[in-house]
């Protein structure tokens, strides 16, 4: 991994495989170096990232994500308004305890939904 990823050739790392049906693998990574940063950059930062979800019931996700401790609801729900490109997408904005940007999107009203794939 100091090669390949430039970690710290004191680093270590825990990881967590995830599969998401059909196609998709998440993999989570926790290092830990006596160089590790201890705060998250913030959004606007070169280095900052979120992980984007699609949900299927945004009002039911983050009721249940919001009653996880320590994740906090950033604003309310939206809706991307009528005549808009995407008019009746709707989407959150939560952190995670870690500090992790998360953003839920529900496509199930959306006005002209795309096609699925094959």
């Amino acid at each position: 991994m100091v090669e390949s990823l430039e970690a710290p050739a004191d680093g270590a790392y825990q990881i967590a495989m995830v599969r998401v049906p059909p196609e998709l693998n998440l993999e989570l990574f926790e290092w830990t170096s006596a160089q590790r940063r201890t705060t998250m950059p913030s959004i606007a930062d070169v280095d900052a990232h979120h992980l984007g979800l699609r949900v299927s019931d945004i009002d039911a996700a983050v009721a249940h994500l919001s009653a996880v401790p320590g994740v906090e609801l950033l604003g309310e729900v939206k809706q991307v308004p009528e005549g808009a490109l995407g008019a009746g997408i709707r989407f959150g904005d939560l952190r995670s305890p870690w500090g992790l940007n998360l953003e839920l999107v529900d496509r199930t009203h959306e006005a002209s939904r795309p096609a699925p794939r094959p």
